[in-house]
């Protein structure tokens, strides 16, 4: 096409206003096209490398079309668009927003769950304490210290506050 358009202003006898408005022309028809060519060669050790200018002579490449770059104006006004989602990224947010979902409720499922036992075992242990008759607890010697009616009346009212918290 460029050879065309050469081809059209050279046969012709132009004067400079027209000359430069074809020149314009084809820069702006060949600019973009110009830069959207890259070239990714493999080297001898196996490494790959993306490049301007073709490969050397030791390298096997190929050639890659890139997309055209946005409008300076585009990009600065604003307008960038976001890159749009594959069907495949969209069913896996999807996926993973249910898998988090599931994973909240479980959580909140054991989190009563343990609630209720603890609340279970503070009553429990309050029943005991208030049960009248000797308590003790085992030394490291496997020997019984029971404790006097003082420390009981601290105990319950330590197990009291216990119910109080976790039966709520």
């Amino acid at each position: 096409m460029l050879a065309k358009l050469y081809a059209l202003i050279v046969l012709r006898e132009c004067d400079v206003k027209a000359l430069l408005v074809c020149g314009l022309l084809v820069m702006s028809i060949a600019g973009p096209q110009a830069h959207s060519q890259a070239y990714k060669c493999k080297q001898a050790n196996g490494r790959v490398s993306f490049q301007d200018q073709p490969c050397s002579d030791a390298a096997s490449g190929s050639t890659i079309n890139l997309p055209a770059a946005p409008a300076k104006g585009a990009a600065a006004s604003g307008n960038e668009s976001t890159p749009k989602k594959t069907a495949e990224e969209q069913w896996r947010d999807v996926q993973s927003q249910r898998l988090e979902q599931k994973a909240r409720e479980q959580n909140e499922k054991t989190a009563a769950y343990n609630k209720s036992v603890r609340c279970d075992n503070a009553r429990r242990r309050l029943e005991f304490l208030k049960i009248d008759r000797p308590m003790f607890t085992r030394d490291k010697d496997g020997n019984r210290q029971y404790y006097e009616d003082g420390q009981r009346a601290s105990m319950i009212a330590a197990a009291e506050r216990t119910v109080a918290e976790e039966c709520r």
